[in-house]
């Protein structure tokens, strides 16, 4: 099987190119952009009729392996593993929930769809950290899910020549999600005062320091993870390929977008109505998302919100990067978005990404707050992340009515989490409390307590954004040094 090769967002002639093994443990192009493959590799009408015998871990073989099969032996091995503890028999699924099919992506052991990413780049990293005897730590920042996803696969992987940094904003993430964040001696969990992407920029530059070679990012910068969030896409067009002709996707740092971007490109060649899904993309009052996709305005907003959907709590998101690059090989808007000298996205690329079916919508939190209570009941309850998704497209639907009479019940809303991690948000929203203790079941239970190894990076009064993320680069780094870590 050839080796397929990887190339920076940003790259221009002559192109250098990267292995999978390169793009997988860096995260980060050595340029600033983001890694993409250099192809697309198209899907078949053959394919998707062969793969719709297949379970799931069969199926991401199939969508993974000309991404890196030539590279990494045990592939299939390696993806039964990744969910092989999933406690529903069914990977994913779709759930009716009045006019809408929900697309559940939260039954992995965390509850959330990062379950369906970080067990398969946290076996990658480890894979290729014990090919070359070289120990490797992998960083991180969370707002609530990818957190609690990477401490549990790194847990059960236990990888002698792993260990995990996860940060996350303070008061940003709910408790159960703190208390998911525990595990072993080898995790660290450091809470920082801030807003859920400004621990981004230290992480940046520690992946392209000098240290790189032993340090590996774990958020969707990772081109792990948009590869693997492809599958969820195509196995959607797989076993639903004319029930879907809008999807509608909770929206943070665009992970799941720039994996429909990319699922959907490979289903150019067919005639099913996956080939031309449109996606309604779902932000909260951090509304970059919105602002760039329906206005082509590309201005960072001055301050992170406190929002009841805190895990798409997003000012900038990084895989907007590979969105552009699709939408016509845009190498340059994004460094000037970051450092804030692009206020408007160029005309042209305004129009590709409208080409792409791409739009969205922007929810308040009473609006989330309605929804929650609009489509529960004792045998399904949204969290709040799932509910600015159906609000967006319950929305659109009302106001655009051609396109209700067009569509019926054609619009597919992907489900990213499970409501018990959001006790304190959805509770008090419900319509009756029985509901609640229906649907959950035991809703005395908790994950285990926090871990040990917690510290606080705080902020000191007066001090400027720039000057705590060098404080914060110095304090990961000086963590990192350590052979053991300290308890708080």
């Amino acid at each position: 099987m050839a080796n397929m090769r990887y190339v920076s967002t940003r790259g221009v002639e002559p192109r250098r190119f990267y292995t999978f093994e390169e793009a997988a443990t860096t995260g980060y192009a050595p340029d600033g952009g983001l890694f993409v493959p250099e192809s697309l590799p198209p899907i078949s009408e053959d394919d998707l009729a062969r793969w719709k015998g297949l379970d799931y871990a069969s199926l991401a073989y199939e969508v993974l392996k000309p991404f890196c099969g030539g590279e990494v032996a045990d592939l299939r091995e390696m993806l039964t593993a990744c969910y092989a503890d999933f406690p529903s028999s069914s990977v994913v699924g779709l759930r009716e929930v009045k006019e809408f099919q929900v697309l559940e992506l939260f039954r992995g052991p965390t509850h959330c769809f990062k379950d369906l990413g970080l067990p398969f780049l946290t076996r990658v990293v480890a894979y290729f950290a014990e090919k070359r005897k070289k120990k490797r730590t992998l960083l991180l920042s969370t707002t609530g899910d990818t957190g609690p996803a990477c401490v549990d696969a790194a847990a059960k992987l236990a990888s002698p020549f792993l260990r995990v940094i996860c940060t996350y904003p303070k008061d940003m993430v709910s408790e159960f999600q703190k208390r998911q964040m525990t595990r072993t001696p080898t995790t660290m969990i450091v809470q920082y005062d801030g807003g859920g992407d400004d621990m981004d920029a230290p992480i940046k530059r520690i992946l392209q320091g000098k240290r790189h070679s032993e340090i590996s990012g774990a958020n969707s910068y990772n081109i792990c993870r948009p590869l693997v969030q492809t599958v969820h896409f195509l196995w959607l067009a797989v076993h639903c390929p004319e029930k879907a002709t809008l999807l509608a996707l909770p929206t943070g740092a665009m992970g799941n977008l720039a994996a429909f971007v990319m699922a959907t490109k490979r289903l150019e060649t067919t005639t099913t109505r996956s080939s031309s899904w449109r996606l309604l993309a779902a932000c909260n009052r951090n509304d970059f998302t919105y602002r760039a996709l329906e206005l082509g305005d590309c201005r960072r907003s001055p301050a992170m919100l406190k929002t009841n959907s805190d895990a798409i709590n997003i000012q900038i998101p990084y895989n907007f990067e590979r969105v552009l690059y699709y939408a016509g090989r845009d190498a340059t808007s994004m460094a000037k978005i970051y450092d804030g000298s692009l206020e408007r996205l160029p005309e042209k690329t305004t129009m590709n990404l409208r080409d792409f079916g791409l739009a969205a919508a922007r929810v308040p939190d009473e609006r989330t707050v309605a929804a929650i209570r609009a489509f529960s009941s004792p045998d399904y309850i949204p969290d709040p992340h799932t509910a600015v998704a159906l609000a967006a497209a319950e929305d659109r639907l009302l106001l655009l009515p051609e396109e209700k009479n067009k569509e019926k019940d054609n619009v597919v809303v992907i489900a990213t989490a499970h409501a018990r991690k959001f006790e304190a948000v959805v509770k008090p929203a419900l319509p009756d409390p029985s509901y609640w203790p229906a649907y959950v079941g035991d809703a005395d239970h908790q994950p285990e307590g926090a871990s040990k190894h917690h510290l606080l990076f705080a902020r000191q009064p007066g001090e400027s954004l720039q000057d705590a993320q060098a404080n914060w680069e110095a304090s990961l780094l000086a963590i990192i040094d350590q052979s053991e870590w300290p308890s708080s």
